[in-house]
Formats: C-alpha cells, structure tokens, sequence
C-alpha cells in the first residue's frame, strides 16, 4: 500500500513531545544554525551529517528523511515510533533527539552525535578486542537493551552496524 500526500505532510502531527524535544516547522533555518561538516551515512529515506551547532559548538548528527521516499503505512508508522522513542528516553548509551525540524519535503533530526562510529567499522579495523574492552562494550549495550526492555521498548534490529560508539 502506498502512503497518500496528506497522511506524511506532517509526520509529527499529533505525536505527544514527552522528553523537551523541540518540534518546529521548517521555518527555523538549519543553515543559519548549524554548519555541516561532512556526510557520515546514508539510508532508505535519507542521510546523516555531522553538523556543529553555531551557538555551542556542540558536535551533532543531523538526520534528514526525504518524505518522497517513505512508501508505506508501516514505513510511515515505524519511522513515527523510532521518533518518538528516541526523543522519550534518557539513557547514556542511547542516542538521544535534541529537535526535530519539518516542511512539506523533508524531516530533519538533530541528533546527539556519537564520534566513534559503528561497531561493525570498529570490530572491522581491530579484529580482536582486549576482555576489558570486550567487557566494557557488552555492559554498555546490555545495559541499554536492559533499559529498553524495562520500559516495554524492543529494538527490533540489534545489530553491529546500529551500536554506535
């Protein structure tokens, strides 16, 4: 089933702002805020870019998703929920939602950002972790899905390439 215009114009629409979350229209200008610093990823709906905030100086990852590219009801839901997850917890290994800026084309994520990549790409370079770090990266992350659990949320894609350092 394809999604209709009106059912993505405002993929925030009627979604509760639980943590402090800043929600705005698009008329806040990105540019006149943040710097861009160079592209980190790619994905389905869009990209990832590490931006630096004019004001702080503060380090972020600013997540774009084209609305042309969300195809289905359950793309559309899923990626409502990812949204409002990650702008309600408060976890010191979950990447948290600082604000969420939307027009009709596009919304865009202002994200915590995380400077140590992936997991995958780290694993990839090292081959071998010491136990202590092998430790250290499995408390982290079973403490995390611990949390999630605990709060009835289930990741639904654990996987290396989405644990980032």
């Amino acid at each position: 089933m394809v999604v209709s215009e009106g059912a993505i114009s405002n993929i925030m629409g009627g979604m509760e702002n639980t943590a402090g979350v800043r929600l705005h229209s698009h008329r806040h200008k990105l540019k006149q805020r943040f710097d861009i610093i160079r592209k980190l990823g790619q994905g389905t709906y869009g990209k990832v870019q590490l931006a630096i905030n004019k004001d702080t100086g503060q380090e972020v990852a600013i997540k774009t998703i084209k609305k042309a590219k969300i195809e289905t009801e359950q793309d559309l839901v899923r990626i409502r929920r990812e949204i409002q997850i990650m702008s309600s917890v408060q976890h010191p290994q979950i990447i948290h939602i600082y604000e969420v800026f939307e027009n009709r084309e596009k919304m865009v994520l202002v994200m915590e950002y995380a400077a140590g990549g992936e997991l995958y790409d780290y694993l990839s370079e090292r081959k071998v972790l010491s136990i202590d770090e092998a430790r250290r990266v499995f408390r982290q992350v079973a403490s995390a899905v611990y949390y999630c659990h605990k709060h009835k949320i289930c990741h639904r894609d654990l996987k290396l390439e989405n644990i980032l350092l």
